[in-house]
């Protein structure tokens, strides 16, 4: 074939194929993290596949209000795609007079997981108790930091074999807490099974730098910590990936994933939340 004709059929060929490439819908990317915060759905199906397609391998999903048909459901389609589920809660008062709540809470996921389908039991209790919006925090912050303290330390022990996790944000580990116990942050590590730390930054080097301290301190005690990233549309803008999209998030997840990846007490990465990650921009 003459060089002139084989230049055109190429080129033509190249053409065609990328309009078709253009034309095709793109797959699901795999976003680069390993857990997904879920408080609301609509179809549990849909939930499950997002949660595949994307690539995450652990959910914690909210089952404060009961583990009825539309939570036990959900429980059901993720454990059978291979997704962990963690039962999730959260209230700020459960650090100080709402504690029983929180207990039942955790008693209602273990009569779940021990009367579960096979297949369809929990991988743990996740709780997300942030007392720092408390007027109690502004009138007696350690005494309310103690009774946080105290309510983990509970809800570890009401978990019994269930794993019993807690969400903390990165500057508890600020906070110094005395009579040789370290930080606020070394305090709740040590008395929970595990943790994710809120290290809400807007870049992977910010995440980074704020989550460092927790990861070792995991480390340290033979535990493991996830670094939480924010999605959602709030303020500060610093805070959260809403404005710089879904590419910049999965880059950040992979500097975080090259930094902490051989360091004992790194447990991953979690994004926040489902509620505002299929909305990100690219």
């Amino acid at each position: 074939m003459r060089r002139p004709l084989f230049l055109a059929i190429l080129v033509l060929t190249l053409a065609l194929g990328a309009r078709a490439a253009d034309a095709a819908p793109l797959p699901a990317s795999d976003l680069g993290a390993d857990a997904l915060w879920v408080w609301w759905w609509d179809d549990p199906q849909e939930l499950s596949d997002y949660a595949v397609e994307n690539g995450f391998d652990r959910v914690y999903l909210f089952a404060e209000g009961g583990f009825g048909p539309k939570v036990r459901t959900a429980i059901g389609d993720l454990t059978s795609a291979g997704v962990a589920v963690e039962a999730l809660g959260g209230e700020k008062r459960w650090a100080t007079d709402r504690r029983g709540d929180m207990l039942d809470f955790v008693r209602a996921a273990r009569r779940y997981d021990a009367s579960a389908p096979p297949g369809a039991g929990l991988a743990g209790i996740h709780v997300d108790v942030e007392p720092y919006d408390l007027k109690a925090w502004g009138r007696d912050e350690r005494g309310t930091e103690l009774s946080l303290l105290r309510s983990l330390r509970a809800g570890t022990r009401a978990a019994g074999d269930l794993p019993f996790a807690a969400d903390i944000p990165f500057w508890f580990d600020g906070i110094p807490l005395g009579d040789g116990r370290g930080s606020l942050a070394k305090a709740i590590i040590a008395v929970t099974d595990a943790t994710t730390i809120m290290a809400y930054r807007d870049t992977g080097p910010g995440v980074i730098g704020v989550a460092r301290q927790e990861v070792r301190i995991a480390g340290g005690l033979g535990k493991e910590t996830t670094v939480g990233i924010e999605t959602g549309d709030y303020d500060p803008p610093q805070i959260t990936f809403f404005q710089e999209g879904r590419a910049a998030l999965a880059s950040a997840l992979a500097e975080i994933d090259a930094r902490f990846g051989d360091m004992s007490g790194f447990g991953g990465t979690a994004v926040h939340h489902y509620g505002s990650l299929p909305a990100l921009g690219p």
